[in-house]
C-alpha cells in the first residue's frame, strides 16, 4: 500500500486555504533509473518512497509503469508522489484513470476537486468530493472542503449551515469551528466569525493535539480582531498563543504590526471612527 500520510497532510493544508501549490517542471531534476524488471522497478520507487526521494520514486514508478501500463497500485503510487512533490498537474491524467476505482477514489476524487477548486467550478468540486468509502479523516476533509466550495458559489448560510451538521469525533470541533470562522468572516458575519474564532481558542484541549491549526486560528482571530478596530483585545489573543506555544514568527510578526498599528491609530485618533483608521492602516500594511 501507498504511504497515505503525504496526500493527506497535503490535504489538511489544501483545507485550511483551499490552494494547492503547483510546483515548477522536475523533467531536468528526473533522475535516470535502472531496473530491468517491475517487481525491481516498483520495490526501488517504494524504498525511494520511504527515504523521501520523491524525484527518485517518481522515476522508478514511471519505470515499472512501462512493464505494466494498467497496475492500478503503481498509478496510485505515483499519483501520490506526484502531488506530494508539487507536480499537480501531472498527477491530474492518473487521477482521471483511477477515479472510479473505490478502494482509490479517497485520493484520485480529491484531486479532481482541487482542480476543480483552482478552475473555480465549484459545483463540480463538491461532485467530486462525494465518496463511497469514508474514513474519519476523509469525512473531514471532503466535508471542509464542500463547505469552501459552497462559500465560493456565494452560499455563506449553506456552507456554515453545512458544517453544522458535520458531525464526528470529538477531535473535529477545533478544524469545524476553525473552518466555520474563516467562512464567516470571508462571508462578512462578523458576529458569527468572531464567536466561532473564539471557540477555537478556547479548545486548548483539543489544540494540543493539533498545535499548528491552533496556531493558525489564533492568527487569524488576531487579525481579525485588528480590522475590525479591536487592538486591545487583538494583543490578548496573541498572548494567549504565546502561552500556548511561545516564539512563534508568525505570532512576533503580527504583534509587531498590530503595535505599530497602533502607534498609528493614536496619533490619527480623533479623526475618524476607530474601525475606518484601522482599515485604513491596515490596507496600508498589506493586511
Amino acid at each position: 500500500m501507498p504511504n497515505k500520510g503525504h496526500i493527506w497532510v497535503g490535504a489538511l493544508a489544501l483545507s485550511a486555504g483551499i490552494a494547492l501549490s503547483v510546483g515548477p517542471g522536475y523533467a531536468d531534476a528526473t533522475p535516470k533509473v535502472e531496473a530491468n524488471s517491475l517487481a525491481g522497478a516498483y520495490l526501488a520507487g517504494r524504498v525511494a518512497e520511504a527515504d523521501n526521494d520523491l524525484d527518485a520514486a517518481i522515476a522508478y514508478y514511471q519505470r515499472a509503469l512501462l512493464f505494466d501500463p494498467d497496475n492500478r497500485d503503481i498509478q496510485q503510487n505515483l499519483m501520490l508522489a506526484l502531488i506530494a512533490r508539487g507536480s499537480f498537474d501531472e498527477a491530474l491524467p492518473y487521477a482521471e484513470k483511477l477515479k472510479t476505482v473505490p478502494e482509490i477514489e479517497r485520493f484520485s476524487r480529491l484531486a479532481l476537486a482541487v482542480d476543480a477548486f483552482r478552475k473555480k467550478d465549484y459545483s463540480r468540486a463538491q461532485y467530486w468530493l462525494k465518496l463511497s468509502l469514508e474514513s474519519d479523516l476523509d469525512k473531514l476533509i471532503t466535508g471542509l472542503m464542500t463547505a469552501w466550495a459552497k462559500e465560493g458559489e456565494g452560499h455563506t448560510t449553506d456552507a456554515l449551515s453545512y458544517l453544522k451538521k458535520l458531525d464526528g469525533p470529538d477531535w473535529y470541533t477545533l478544524f469545524v469551528s476553525y473552518h466555520k470562522a474563516l467562512i464567516a468572516d470571508v462571508g462578512g458575519r462578523k458576529k458569527e466569525a468572531e464567536d466561532a474564532y473564539k471557540a477555537t481558542l478556547d479548545n486548548v484541549a483539543a489544540g494540543a493535539a493539533a498545535p499548528g491549526t491552533y496556531m493558525r486560528a489564533a492568527e487569524a482571530y488576531a487579525g481579525f480582531l485588528a480590522r475590525n478596530g479591536q487592538k486591545v483585545k487583538a494583543l490578548g489573543v496573541l498572548n494567549k498563543a504565546d502561552a500556548f506555544a511561545s516564539g512563534r514568527l508568525p505570532i512576533l510578526a503580527l504583534r509587531k504590526k498590530i503595535e505599530v498599528m497602533l502607534a498609528e491609530a493614536e496619533a490619527e485618533g480623533g479623526e475618524m471612527p476607530q474601525e475606518e483608521v484601522f482599515d485604513r492602516i491596515l490596507r496600508q500594511h498589506g493586511r
